[in-house]
């Protein structure tokens, strides 16, 4: 191993300090730069990160406050309560994003279940890139499906689990707070409801031009000239432009070639997909479907016509959620709300 890691009661601890203490030892043959580790906790003040006592000389030692004593590998969750830990877990890299940090080194044996939230050990210090944190929940996320899937060596996570993993490992719109939205829906499968005046936000798709004209807010479709980290909602590309729309921890799917030509940009906020006839100034959504349960947007190839070339299905999306995949088939009628 690369470091001997012990448990011992502090001596003299000053108030308001944990009374235990874990001392990580450098050993010879350890390979991680454990003095910008060291540096990394001595900068960060964070409760959702294990606070820095001190650091001693030959060998280099870190000694800091004993979080607790299980992880999130050794502990016995099932996914509605690992995904409100795993969201908390993001609230936290979001916070270290947002200061321009990023842990580094994330995976269950680094989430530490505490008393009042999970607590994150053992960064890496020299990574600073918020994409290695995403791929890091993506592991998490899979190593944690390896425990509830039908089988255990089949290397996947259950729906919709898998479908999110995926997301935070390759999709360039995902960010730490995004994650967190999407983990909190999986540990409440049944969000409410959309009430009329949420429905009467969301309006125009509108370009940039249009929003000094009418700043009453509504669902922008804003032109970017590139990615922005702080963009409040889902980036998404469009004909090789970039675009903001929604708020943060919707999810937004981009047809390229759509069996619905007036269908082709969709949006779930909650329970509701909204879609766009265009892309374009002036378009407003409108309400497609209702799918109580329905945490995520992914784009299946299917064959809805036979008059439609074999060779090149069209694309549809479809509704994701802990009971299943719903197509929207959006050249149909619109479907019914299921709102009471």
């Amino acid at each position: 191993m690369a470091t001997r890691v012990s448990v011992h009661s502090a001596t003299n601890p000053r108030p308001g300090t944990a009374a235990v203490r874990v001392t990580k030892v450098q050993l010879t043959n350890d390979r991680g730069d454990r003095v910008a580790e060291a540096r990394w906790l001595a900068e960060v003040d964070h409760s959702g990160i294990v606070r820095l006592q001190e650091t001693t000389e030959d060998p280099f030692t870190i000694v800091t406050d004993h979080a607790g004593g299980t992880t999130l590998r050794t502990a016995d969750v099932g996914p509605p309560e690992a995904a409100e830990i795993l969201a908390q877990v993001a609230d936290t890299l979001a916070d270290l994003h947002d200061a321009g940090r990023a842990h580094g080194k994330l995976s269950l044996d680094h989430i530490i279940l505490g008393s009042e939230r999970p607590v994150l050990c053992s960064p890496d210090g020299n990574i600073d890139d918020p994409r290695a944190d995403l791929q890091g929940l993506a592991w998490c996320v899979r190593d944690l499906g390896r425990k509830w899937g039908p089988s255990k060596h089949d290397g996947e996570p259950p729906e919709p689990w898998a479908t999110l993993a995926t997301r935070l490992a390759s999709d360039p719109s995902m960010s730490a707070r995004r994650a967190a939205q999407q983990f909190r829906r999986l540990a409440s499968p049944e969000p409410a409801a959309p009430t009329q005046e949420d429905k009467g936000s969301w309006r125009g798709l509108l370009t940039v031009a249009s929003i000094v004209a009418i700043a009453i807010g509504g669902l922008l479709l804003v032109p970017r000239p590139e990615p922005s980290e702080a963009a409040d909602g889902a980036r998404v590309t469009i004909d090789g432009q970039y675009f903001e729309v929604g708020q943060a921890g919707d999810e937004v799917v981009v047809l390229d070639h759509p069996c619905d030509a007036e269908g082709r940009v969709l949006v779930l906020s909650g329970s509701t997909v909204w879609r766009y006839g265009s892309v374009g100034n002036g378009v407003e959504a409108e309400v497609y479907a209702t799918i109580p349960g329905a945490t995520s947007l992914s784009v299946v190839e299917i064959m809805v016509a036979e008059d439609r070339d074999p060779d090149r299905p069209c694309e549809a999306a479809q509704a994701v959620g802990p009971a299943g995949a719903s197509l929207l088939e959006t050249w149909l009628p619109a479907l019914e709300s299921s709102e009471s």
